[in-house]
């Protein structure tokens, strides 16, 4: 608007101003634009949503981005131009960094006083994050829609608010009504809704849940519904207060009617067993089949009992009076009921079945002379002798109907051959004890199925108990890490972080991905032993090297804690000896850390201790027996007796105080076994423990290393980590990965090492980058690829390459770790296998290794030991160095030999001895060089690492030259 008035006009100008300021501190998007799609108007808000300033923005056509579907967008603006507004349309538009955010646009026409229009204004809102919290909750909707069970959501006052699907459908409620206008008395039987009220919704409000079994109530039906589950409290996330309960519950009712169909088919067995030794015990059949009646009957809870004979031609001993028992006086007497048994009954009966059922489901001549007794219910059994009817066992119920399992008409009619043998005992004795071993055999078979069924539902309930409380640990011991790793990556964002704050959250972060590392490696080691796949090796190593790399990890550690640390050996140390290094390191590591974490005062002793064959005439081997005690809390017998279990701790308050998922213990206790020996312990509650590992280590020799009775080990200091140097590479290098924090890192990791990087996201675009380099004369030295991508993984994409006879090395990068893993990523066509987490130093190893991106002129760095500088160590360290020229000798003549079966000796032993010396670095060029020995078999191939293994062995410092030797 314009005014010819000086004063209207600087009004107008406030006014202006005024407005602009609010549009630019506006939370949605504002924008203006003319006719011809120019901006005008473009706040502050516009920038945050779309990513372009105003200054990009102000006198220009509208961004790209905001097109979208540019028809649908001219369809918009041919609105605004005839003068048509829309509202709260939502869609989708690119922003600037080419990411989308979800949109509620409106847009309406800016008109002149004449009425015509001169552009248009819209308004953004950014609905993003409200798309994400529908999209979760209809995923969770679904997810409990969906489910099997009965799952409910009650206010505090136990009114009901929500019911899914199967909750529905399980008490009868329309799938269209309204549960707010129900009662909870409408879902539970007058029972179990006194109950739900007095004990069920107390006990979740006060301890937070409540599990158990209740019954839920049909609407339509009436009938009763077994349910077993929980009712437990819902809290704020963030405040925890109580907002409401949730009821979740599984239909039992078929296992409920199953189990009482075992117990009367249990009662029912105890009962033929006993009427069958009545049956046998009388010499007169009368008396036997009088008490087998009234036993039987009692166990059916029938109201009448009888034994009636039809067969009026049978003569001799084979005719009885009819008997009966009643449960209302238990009098015995003569069967006043008449013999009207309806033809079709007497023709089942003949063939040997049998007629039961409630009466109402026979046909009405059938059932009017019963029913004139008060009978509701009959099963009668048939008895035949030889094949022949002789008569029937019924039984009457006038209260309940009845409804009998085959099992229990199998029993009965085991009962009935009974009776038939014992009628027939004076014409056959011996045909009767071989029914009555037939019988036992099948009570014997019945018992031992049930025992069987209650074994293995036992088994399986305890089975359940211990996953649900690992699932819970492995819950608590992940997320508690990862707790700290988001909270410290989320403070490392922040702008005003110190240098040394900085440090710090850096520290904690990398401290808890070990923890996270640790846990995934325990999980794979109990993965591997249960599955067989676990290998233990028997090579020739230090022991006390061994224990001197395990002390100075573990002695930092006692000693924050404020704890003494010593190494005790009651016997001279010899130098070497047979085990695998590996696996006693983990176990040694794993004991000393369970005592650190579990003393709060005192010491930790670490007792090493090497005894000879008790018989060295039978060849026996030598025995290591390492103890470590502490000054803990200690343990009861019983918290003992389940410590080894897997998943397993003293108990649940043990997992709560300190942590831990109970496997490592379970682990060392398995390897122990696997290493040939033990792991046992003594504890004593309230004063301390003593682990003792017992394991063979082969024929020592007499040449000792310690020679003191007793020595204790000085403080250490924790070797650096990652932080050896290895050499710088040059040339360029190809990153297929599709996570864009892996691409970062491994850029970084790969430039400060001193090569070119090129990235690309997934495996179809790293083919076509190899393959178009490789045609320009540009081609690159290596390919690091990852397994997992979209579109191409690295599977496909490396067999594409090689299909296409393209020879470059590639390496898989994968976090899967498991032999398995790495023996098809190189059948695949891998050069090699690194494992995530990327470690730094290795993967500029193997990319050095396998390609010629090594530096011309670039000077090895020097290799030193883990243990360089502790003066435990030091002299073991010095004889050590200088017997290594004869180890590069001895790797010269294998070469030259083509010894395949010597040089794989010698790898495997340079792989023990000199991770035992802390020489990590030439540990892994010696597996290298012996893992590629073993699967391809062929010393060509692997002589390239043997010659880098050699150089890496020169570059040991102090490494005798042949001046040193020579003395010059």
């Amino acid at each position: 608007c314009k005014s010819t008035n000086p004063v209207d006009a600087e009004s107008l100008r406030i006014q202006n101003q005024r407005l602009a300021a609010l549009v630019d501190v506006a939370p949605c998007g504002f924008c203006t634009f003319d006719n011809n799609g120019i901006v005008e108007t473009w706040n502050a808000a516009c920038e945050r949503i779309f990513g372009v300033s105003a200054a990009q923005a102000v006198g220009n056509a509208l961004p790209v981005n905001l097109d979208g579907d540019r028809q649908e967008f001219g369809g918009f603006r041919s609105l605004l131009l005839a003068g048509e507004a829309f509202t709260d349309i939502e869609t989708v538009r690119r922003k600037a960094d080419g990411t989308f955010v979800n949109l509620s646009m409106s847009a309406a026409p800016l008109k002149d006083s004449g009425g015509m229009v001169q552009g248009a204004m819209a308004t953004f809102v950014d609905i993003s994050e409200r798309k994400r919290r529908e999209e979760e909750h209809q995923q969770f909707v679904s997810l409990v829609e969906k489910n099997a069970d009965f799952i409910a959501i009650l206010d505090l006052d136990a009114k009901p608010l929500y019911l899914n699907e199967s909750g529905r459908r399980l008490v009868g409620l329309d799938p269209i009504a309204s549960v707010l206008e129900l009662d909870s008395s409408n879902f539970y039987s007058p029972t179990s809704r006194l109950r739900f009220d007095g004990e069920v919704v107390p006990a979740a409000i006060k301890r937070g849940s409540w599990e158990g079994e209740l019954q839920l109530r049909h609407n339509d039906g009436g009938q009763d519904i077994d349910v077993r589950g929980s009712v437990f409290m819902v809290r704020h996330s963030e405040n925890d207060r109580p907002l409401c309960l949730a009821a979740s519950f599984r239909d039992i009712t078929q296992q409920k009617q199953d189990e009482e169909s075992l117990r009367r088919r249990d009662v029912l067995l105890v009962a033929v067993a006993a009427a069958t030794n009545r049956l046998i015990q009388n010499t007169l059949p009368l008396a036997g089949i009088h008490e087998a009646l009234e036993i039987i009957g009692r166990a059916t809870q029938a109201d009448r009992a009888f034994a009636l004979c039809l067969n009026d031609e049978a003569g001799g001993s084979s005719t009885l009076p009819d008997c009966e028992w009643r449960a209302s006086d238990g009098a015995l007497g003569a069967l006043a009921q008449e013999r009207q048994i309806p033809p079709a009954w007497r023709k089942a009966f003949a063939a040997g079945e049998a007629i039961h059922g409630p009466l109402a489901s026979f046909p009405a001549e059938e059932r009017h002379a019963l029913e004139e007794h008060g009978v509701v219910a009959i099963l009668m059994i048939p008895i035949l002798i030889e094949g022949r009817l002789w008569g029937l066992i019924g039984f009457h119920d006038s209260q309940r109907m009845c409804a009998w399992s085959d099992a229990e008409l199998s029993i009965l009619l085991a009962l009935a051959g009974s009776i038939g043998s014992a009628i027939a005992r004076s014409q056959s004795e011996a045909n009767l004890r071989f029914l009555n071993e037939e019988l036992a055999e099948s009570l014997k078979w019945q018992a031992t199925m049930a025992a069987e069924l209650e074994k293995s539902s036992r088994a399986a309930e305890t089975a359940n108990t211990v996953k649900s409380e690992f699932l819970a640990n492995m819950s608590h011991e992940i997320r508690t890490p990862m707790t700290a790793i988001i909270g410290y990556s989320d403070l490392l964002l922040e702008t005003d972080v110190t240098a040394d704050e900085k440090a710090g959250y850096i520290t904690s972060i990398r401290q808890n991905g070990r923890h996270l590392l640790e846990l995934i490696n325990d999980i794979l080691d109990l993965s591997k032993i249960e599955a067989g796949k676990m290998q233990v090796e028997q090579i020739e190593c230090s022991l006390s090297g061994i224990v001197a790399d395990v002390a100075s990890m573990i002695r930092s550690r006692a000693t924050d804690k404020g704890l003494e640390f010593r190494v005790h050996y009651p016997a001279p140390l010899p130098k070497h000896v047979r085990t695998d290094p590996t696996r006693l390191r983990q176990i040694l590591i794993n004991l000393l850390g369970n005592s650190i974490k579990f003393t709060e005062r005192g010491s930790i002793t670490l007792e090493v201790q090497v005894l000879p064959p008790a018989d060295p005439i039978a060849l026996q081997e030598s025995r290591l027996r390492v103890v470590v005690r502490d000054t803990g809390i200690g343990m009861t017998p019983e918290q003992m007796r389940r410590l080894f279990g897997a998943f397993a701790q003293a108990d649940s308050s043990t997992t709560r105080r300190f942590g831990g998922t109970g496997l490592g213990l379970h682990i060392c206790k398995r390897l122990a076994g696997m290493l040939g020996g033990d792991l046992s312990v003594e504890s004593i509650h309230g004063q301390g423990s003593a682990f003792a590992l017992d394991i063979g280590c082969g024929p020592i020799s007499t040449d000792y290393e310690v020679e003191s009775a007793s020595e204790l080990m000085a403080p250490v200091a924790q070797p650096a980590v990652d932080l050896i140097p290895v050499a710088p590479i040059r040339g360029r290098v190809l990153l297929a990965e599709d996570g864009l924090d892996n691409q970062r890192l491994i850029s970084m990791y790969v430039r400060k090492a001193g090569a070119e990087i090129e990235v690309v996201g997934n495996g179809r675009l790293a083919v076509e980058r190899a393959l178009a380099a490789q045609e320009t004369g540009t081609a690159f030295d290596v390919i690091l690829m990852d397994i997992q991508m979209p579109e191409m993984d690295g599977y496909a994409a490396v067999g594409e390459l090689r299909r296409l006879g393209y020879a470059v090395p590639v390496i898989a990068l994968t976090a899967h770790a498991m032999p398995e893993d790495r023996a098809r990523c190189l059948a695949c066509g891998f050069t090699d296998f690194a494992t995530k987490p990327i470690n730094r130093r290795l993967l500029v190893e193997m990319i050095a290794k396998h390609s010629a991106l090594t530096a011309a002129g670039d000077t090895p760095p020097t290799m030193r030991s883990d243990f360089e500088g502790q003066s435990d160590m030091q002299e073991l360290l010095d004889i050590y160095v200088s017997e290594l020229p004869a180890v590069v000798t001895e790797l010269q003549q294998l070469l030259k030999m083509q010894d395949e079966t010597g040089l794989a000796s010698a790898l495997h032993r340079i792989k023990g001895t000199t991770g035992s010396y802390g020489f990590t670095g030439l540990s892994r060029f010696a597996t290298c060089a012996e893992t590629s020995l073993r699967e391809h078999g062929d010393l060509a191939k692997v002589a390239s690492e043997v010659e880098a293994l050699i150089q890496a062995i020169q570059s040991v410092e102090r490494f005798p030259r042949e001046k040193d030797v020579h003395g010059h």
